[in-house]
Order: C-alpha cells, then sequence, then structure tokens
C-alpha cells in the first residue's frame, strides 16, 4: 500500500511539472483582454458589469477578494494560473478515481493516469487559462464531473441539483462536461444504449434545467435590477440558420483544434482508434466489443450536441469568433480521451503485444502532439503581448516628442495595421501565418496599461496608407492627427 501510495504521488508531481512546463509562457504572466478591460474598470465595476451580470457569481466573488487585497492584475493572474493548475491536477484524479470505480477490471496506473490526463487537459482548455476567472471555471468542471456520478452512480438527484446549480453560477460554459460524462457514464454502466438508459438520461436532462432556469431568471432579475446582462433568447426564425451555423463552428473546431494541433490531426487520430477496434472486432466477434465500437459512434455524436445549447445563445456573428475559444468546446476535445477509456475498460486489448503496443503508441503520439501544439500556442499569445508592449509604448514615445516639438495636442489617433510577417517581428516568428495569432489591436486601455498615456484619444483603423511610409512603425501628423502605420 504505502509503495503504490508514493507511486501516485511520483506520478501526480510529474502532471503537475508537465502542466507548470506546457503553461510556463502564461505562468510568466499574460495580459488578455480581460486584463485591460480590469484596468480601465477596475474589479468592482467589473464584477458588477459582468460576472455578476452574467450569472457567473463566484468569479465576481473571486475578483471581490481580490479588490479587498489590493492584487494588481498581472499579479492575480499569476496566482490565478497556479490555482488553476493545482485544480486541473486534482480534476485528473477525481476523474482517475471515477474510472476504477466504474471498472470491472484492474487498470493499470500509468496508462489511466495518461488516459484520464487527455481527457481533462484537451486542445480546448488551453482558452480558459487565457482568462483570471480559471480557477473558478477549473472548479466548474470538477463540479460538473461530481455531479454526472451523483446522477448516474449514486442516484441522488437532489445532491445533483445541488452540485449543478453552484457549477452553473461558477459556469454555465462548460455545462457540457456534464452532459457528455452523463453519456459516457450512462454507456460504460448498460454498455449500450438501451430503453432504461434513455429514459434515466431524458429524466436528468428535465431535472437539468431547473438549476438552468434559475441561472438564467437570476441574470434577469439582476439586468431589470442593476445592469441588463444583454442575453437575448433566440426566436424560432432564427433557429434554422442558427443551428447550421454552430453545426459548422463545431465542425471547424473538430477539424483545426484551435490550431493546438495540425489541420485534421484530431480527425485522424479518432479515425484510426475506430478502425484499431473495428479490426479487433473483425477478429473477435463479441458483442462487448461490438458496442464499444457502437459506443464510441455515440459519444462523438454527443460531443457535437451537448455543446450547441452553450454556442446557440450567442449572435451569429459571434460564432466565428467563439471557433477560436475553447471554452464552450471541451466536451469535443475531451471525446479522443473518452473513446480510448471505452476500448482500454471494455476491450481485452492489452492482452494481445500488437494491438497494446499500436493502442499505447497512438496515446503517446496524441499527448506528445497536443502538449507541444498547446504550449506553442501559448507562447504566441506571450509574444503577441510583446508586440502590443512595443506598439504602444513606441506610440506614446513618438507622439509626446510630436506635441512637444509642435505644441500641438494630439487628439485623433488614426492606425493602419498590416500582417505581413516581415514587419516588426520578422526576426522572432513562432509560428505560421495560419497558426499566428494577431496582436491585440492597440486601445486607450492599451496605451494606457503598457504605457502610461492617459488619454481621450479618438482611435480609429483606417485601410489607405495616407503616405509613404518607410518604416514598420511609422508616423505622420496633420496638426492635432497622427497616423500610425504598424506592419507586424
Amino acid at each position: 500500500m504505502e509503495k503504490k501510495i508514493k507511486k501516485e504521488y511520483l506520478i501526480l508531481s510529474m502532471l503537475f511539472i508537465i502542466i507548470m512546463v506546457i503553461n510556463w509562457n502564461f505562468i510568466k504572466g499574460l495580459n488578455s483582454f480581460d486584463t485591460y478591460k480590469m484596468y480601465k474598470l477596475g474589479y468592482l465595476e467589473y464584477a458588477k458589469q459582468l460576472f455578476f451580470a452574467d450569472g457567473r457569481a463566484f468569479s465576481g466573488i473571486y475578483i471581490l477578494i481580490a479588490n479587498a487585497f489590493n492584487i494588481f492584475q498581472e499579479d492575480l493572474y499569476k496566482a490565478s494560473m497556479i490555482f488553476c493548475i493545482i485544480i486541473i491536477v486534482v480534476n485528473i484524479v477525481y476523474f482517475k478515481n471515477l474510472m476504477l470505480k466504474i471498472a470491472n477490471k484492474k487498470l493499470n496506473m500509468y496508462l489511466i493516469y495518461i488516459l484520464s490526463f487527455i481527457t481533462i487537459f484537451n486542445f480546448t482548455y488551453v482558452d480558459n487559462m487565457r482568462f483570471i476567472e480559471m480557477p473558478i471555471i477549473a472548479l466548474s468542471i470538477f463540479l460538473y464531473m461530481i455531479a454526472a456520478k451523483q446522477a448516474v452512480i449514486d442516484k441522488n438527484y437532489m445532491k445533483m441539483l445541488i452540485t449543478l446549480l453552484i457549477a452553473i453560477f461558477m459556469y454555465q460554459g462548460t455545462i457540457n462536461v456534464f452532459f457528455i460524462m452523463i453519456i459516457f457514464l450512462y454507456l460504460q454502466k448498460y454498455q449500450t444504449m438501451n430503453k432504461k438508459m434513455i429514459l434515466e438520461g431524458i429524466k436528468i436532462l428535465f431535472l437539468s434545467l431547473i438549476p438552468i432556469a434559475i441561472n438564467i431568471i437570476y441574470m434577469k432579475i439582476y439586468g431589470n435590477l442593476c445592469i441588463d446582462t444583454q442575453r437575448t433568447m433566440i426566436t424560432l426564425q432564427e433557429l434554422p440558420s442558427k443551428f447550421a451555423k454552430c453545426l459548422d463552428t463545431l465542425i471547424n473546431v473538430f477539424v483545426y483544434c484551435k490550431k493546438a494541433m495540425p489541420q485534421n490531426f484530431y480527425f485522424f487520430m479518432i479515425l484510426t482508434s475506430m478502425i484499431l477496434v473495428f479490426v479487433i472486432l473483425l477478429k473477435n466477434r463479441e458483442k462487448i466489443i461490438l458496442n464499444t465500437y457502437i459506443n464510441m459512434i455515440i459519444l462523438l455524436l454527443f460531443s457535437f450536441i451537448s455543446c450547441l445549447p452553450i454556442i446557440l445563445f450567442f449572435t451569429i456573428d459571434d460564432i466565428d469568433y467563439i471557433m477560436m475559444g475553447g471554452r464552450m468546446f471541451w466536451a469535443i476535445g475531451a471525446i479522443y480521451g473518452l473513446m480510448m477509456l471505452q476500448i482500454y475498460l471494455n476491450t481485452d486489448i492489452l492482452e494481445n503485444k500488437y494491438y497494446k503496443i499500436i493502442y499505447i503508441i497512438l496515446i503517446l503520439i496524441y499527448a506528445i502532439v497536443l502538449y507541444l501544439g498547446m504550449n506553442n500556442i501559448m507562447k504566441v499569445d506571450r509574444k503577441a503581448n510583446d508586440i502590443d508592449r512595443v506598439i504602444c509604448i513606441t506610440i506614446k514615445e513618438n507622439i509626446e516628442a510630436y506635441e512637444k516639438i509642435t505644441n500641438y495636442k494630439v487628439e485623433n489617433l488614426k492606425i493602419k495595421l498590416e500582417v505581413t510577417f516581415d514587419g516588426v517581428y520578422q526576426d522572432e516568428k513562432v509560428t505560421s501565418r495560419l497558426s499566428y495569432l494577431l496582436c491585440n489591436l492597440p486601445t486607450n486601455e492599451l496605451l494606457e496599461f503598457y504605457s502610461g498615456l492617459e488619454s481621450d484619444l479618438d482611435i480609429q483603423y483606417i485601410d489607405e496608407k495616407v503616405t509613404d511610409f518607410e518604416n514598420n512603425i511609422d508616423f505622420y501628423y496633420i496638426e492635432n492627427t497622427a497616423y500610425v502605420y504598424i506592419n507586424i
């Protein structure tokens, strides 16, 4: 027993270190749009206007605590990152223990940890870590898993409702964790989709509408009493086009994987794993193998279905932008891990040395490509911050020099932005054109945050160059108007 505990502590320590390495560029500090908004509004107004208004009460409380202790945004982000990583490890441990509970055979400790790791910390997770509320998002995932267990395994619906209510008030955008976990646990419990499973699933679905309705009612009341959340329900006329657009978004997320992995790599890995199971089925026509193959298809379909209710709340114009986010698509990112778990839990794949080698190689290839890609995304995000900083400081210094020489007060700032990859950072390319994250365009908030330039500049983005600029960051002035050319 003592040896087993030591081995588990060793695995947990390695997981923590691996996640720290993957997230190192974020741990050093990242300034997301939240950072600039908080800097401009202040913690109190930010919590009031966004978190509490959007039904994310625990995130609002988290920010108010930071405000009470007077923690600066950059320090709060770093602290949030450490808290988030600890909670991610806890989530992995909980999910691993849940798999041990539902398994009908002895599981390899190392393998079940790896499978839990790639399921919980999947390619959609990197987006969570761009936001200061990331520990609250991580806790919501933890509670959604607990609620799924309470519903399917414990059959304690009252506890499920309470847990689900708390999780929803933490973060609604990860509720698909609950739905896909429900499906996964039911498939593991009954081995196949049957009438009893469908009836129980429908019951849980209707019960889950109660905490969702409470959260919506809260937002409506808060909106009427304090601040309008601007959330609007879709009309019946909008539904067909919205549904089609949502499906297109989900397919794009599935194919492009938020650019954490090469295009079609995720699809290729899932297809390869399904072919492996199909080959095993042809060799050994057991019902449990057939059920496993069918269950993998069901999980894939339900991963899409579980995401649809979330993104339906967004406007059609927002959908394309949402494709770049990952918070709403956890279920899609988790599918590969859940499928590989289905294979491991329900077949004797490890008993055949050839199948075992293929199975483990697939998992390792996926894990390596995934986490190299996630690290690269974070590296690009940090580089975008560096670009922002350089541009903002350069704008401030040039404007101040112009004002000092001419005695004009610059009131208008017109920016022409080009991304040619031969500009400011031509010698520091960190990724290809397709996966490049365009820098945050300079705004009053960015200028003030990075350079300390306090102003009420009227900032516009223009298509024309106005004049022949010579440098990658160049300026042209007409009295109180500054024209800035920026070539990234």
